[in-house]
């Protein structure tokens, strides 16, 4: 049987925590920022705030549909029947957020409303961009997709996605063109810079980049198990709101490491946010992308492989 489109959209919104627990799946807390883990397998973390999953042992993840695909073995009719309770219902529980809608959140510092962008349901474009353009890997895209922090609008763009720690939705954007050639970037109107483009670890220490492709690249040369220990986010240029609302809400960190551009915009920017850091108490390291790169995507593309680039025992310490 094959289900309309209508279903299928019905069957992503079943809410993945309530199906796990309808259908006796024992979830334990992952850790102080809400997520959950399978007791049964510690490293299937869940993410209620985005309904979504990733098991990081196996490189998998998505939404509640593609949980019974890549963990239950189903086939993709078989899972959407199944979410719809077999009788075209949707299954019970409340609907989880459905960014491929526009919903107003929070306004920015001007009062202006942000927005997310009808998403094209596809990462078709985004992927290539990613992964062959910029030469993220895989894996690490895939990471950040499944926990809709990477989605495309209908233009085809690429969104970097930012979220309200405090109500889990959506409240930052940035922008990237796909096709080959574009120079088109920007932050969406009304997006609120504290809230930028970042992912949360348990342990003690934030990378700071200037951006979302410094970001990902970053991970990409340093894209072995150790790096989930730690905390990364995006300033989305040079200012040090973003890093300021991690801090706050997250008082464990207490060592920043900054990994700005390695030109004099940069290098002033370290200064300055390195100056105040340290005056409020933290730890303040630094990291330059190597071999004379401007930023860590141009040293992710002068290397030959996805493999770790050589790093001095010293240097390698502090960077991981």
């Amino acid at each position: 049987m094959r289900h309309s489109n209508e279903d299928i959209r019905k069957a992503r919104e079943t809410n993945l925590t309530d199906y796990l627990q309808r259908h006796g799946y024992a979830l334990e807390p992952h850790d102080s920022h809400g997520h959950l883990h399978l007791a049964e397998h510690k490293s299937l973390v869940v993410y209620p705030q985005t309904n979504s999953w990733y098991w990081y042992s196996h490189g998998q993840g998505g939404d509640v549909l593609e949980f019974l695909q890549k963990y239950e073995g189903k086939s993709f009719q078989d899972s959407v029947a199944a979410l719809l309770g077999g009788s075209g219902r949707p299954a019970a529980g409340p609907p989880a957020p459905h960014p491929a809608k526009s919903e107003t959140v929070p306004m920015d510092a001007r009062g202006e409303p942000f927005v997310l962008p009808e998403t094209s349901g596809s990462l078709v474009r985004t992927y290539a961009y990613l992964i062959q353009g910029r030469r993220i890997a895989p894996e690490i895209v895939k990471l950040f997709a499944a926990s809709q922090r990477i989605m495309e609008d209908t233009k085809h763009n690429c969104l970097f996605v930012g979220y309200d720690g405090k109500t889990g939705k959506p409240s930052y954007a940035a922008a990237r063109g796909t096709m080959t050639g574009s120079r088109f970037k920007r932050d969406l109107p009304g997006s609120r810079k504290e809230h930028g483009f970042r992912f949360i670890g348990a342990s003690d220490r934030l990378y700071a980049f200037e951006s979302p492709i410094d970001l990902l690249s970053f991970l990409t040369l340093h894209k072995d198990k150790v790096w989930q220990r730690h905390s990364y986010v995006s300033l989305g240029g040079l200012s040090g709101a973003a890093c300021d609302n991690v801090l706050a809400n997250h008082p464990n960190i207490r060592h920043v490491v900054l990994c700005l551009d390695n030109d004099e915009a940069g290098r002033d920017a370290a200064a300055r946010l390195s100056e105040n850091l340290a005056g409020r108490g933290y730890k303040v390291t630094g990291l330059l992308p190597e071999g004379g790169a401007k930023d860590w995507n141009d040293q992710l593309k002068e290397t030959t492989s996805f493999s770790e680039p050589p790093v001095s025992p010293a240097r390698k310490q502090e960077a991981l």
